[in-house]
């Protein structure tokens, strides 16, 4: 964290330079349109690099400011690798880290009657401003709640019933590759 903080004073010292630089080109009567061109290319180069930063900072602060129970992180942990060793998450390529898409905040969550008492919950409406949250392109459905009264209906009129729970139904769905840069999850490996 520290390191990012410190890349990120430097680019945000270049960047108050360069904007000062461009201020003082475009003040003078005469000025070369090449060299305005040149100015606004650095700095919006600037600007990527710091909204880059500042998203991978304020995730681990996110992160961070979960990591005071370290049981929960643990189970998570465990949780990650288990979810790692299935191929239902996989590590993001050394080559592929920069190309920054979306990250997903995450937490655990304690539920202590559950199968499952410790889990990973990503906060999938979480957004920037001016941005939209992962949630907004979602294509939701018909509500099937309204469905579960005539099915229950149904149900006590036959002898028997049936019920199962499949287990981790969620994270039997499949993601198409091209859509995985937009579910990528920041994490602290804790070994």
């Amino acid at each position: 964290m520290d390191k990012l903080k410190a890349e990120r004073t430097v680019i945000h010292s270049a960047f108050s330079r360069q904007c000062k630089q461009l201020e003082v080109l475009m003040a003078a009567e005469l000025y070369d349109d090449n060299e305005v061109k040149a100015q606004f290319s650095l700095i919006e180069d600037k600007i990527q690099r710091l909204k880059k930063l500042d998203h991978y900072i304020f995730n681990l602060l996110l992160d961070t400011a979960y990591e005071t129970d370290l049981t929960k992180e643990l189970t998570v942990q465990g949780e990650y690798q288990e979810w790692s060793k299935f191929g239902i998450i996989e590590e993001v390529p050394p080559d592929d880290v920069n190309n920054f898409e979306h990250y997903l905040p995450h937490r655990p969550v304690t539920k202590p009657k559950g199968s499952t008492k410790v889990r990973p919950v990503f906060d999938a409406s979480a957004r920037k401003k001016s941005t939209p949250s992962l949630n907004q392109y979602l294509n939701c459905g018909p509500n099937l709640v309204e469905f579960i009264p005539s099915l229950l209906r149904r149900l006590s009129e036959c002898k028997y019933g049936v019920s199962s729970d499949i287990e981790k139904a969620f994270l039997q769905i499949s993601v198409q590759k091209s859509d995985g840069d937009y579910l990528r999850f920041f994490m602290v490996d804790k070994k």
